[in-house]
């Protein structure tokens, strides 16, 4: 099962279904994300984003036994500026979430992924 289901069933489940990256480390990055599916398969997908810019990546959907299922955002990968940056769901949700937002920044060479928290 994907690594953001919940443990605690009194809480809703804490998916991160499409996000947006804010960069303004002062260099251009590549942003990778890690969807996966209720069975635990996985893809990546990679864009680049120039300083300042922003970056969308949309929901995705898969068919799993005759139903279509929105695939979670279960990793984070940043590229570009000093050693990679990776995080892994959960994020800070309390709730499903679309178009959830991440700021890249750059602290002493290094880059510096936040997400602010929705409930």
């Amino acid at each position: 099962m994907a690594s953001n289901h919940r443990d605690d069933k009194s809480m809703p489940p804490r998916h991160v279904y499409s996000a947006i990256f804010n960069n303004t480390s002062g260099s251009d990055l590549k942003i990778s994300c890690m969807y996966e599916n209720s069975k635990g398969e996985q893809n990546w997908v990679s864009k680049d984003v120039a300083n300042g810019g922003d970056v969308s990546f949309e929901m995705q959907t898969c068919e799993i036994d005759e139903m279509v299922q929105a695939k979670a955002i279960e990793g984070v990968k940043v590229e570009g500026l000093g050693d990679p940056v990776e995080q892994k769901a959960p994020f800070n949700v309390w709730s499903p979430t679309r178009d959830h937002k991440f700021f890249i920044t750059a602290e002493g060479g290094k880059v510096v992924v936040t997400n602010p928290e929705v409930k």
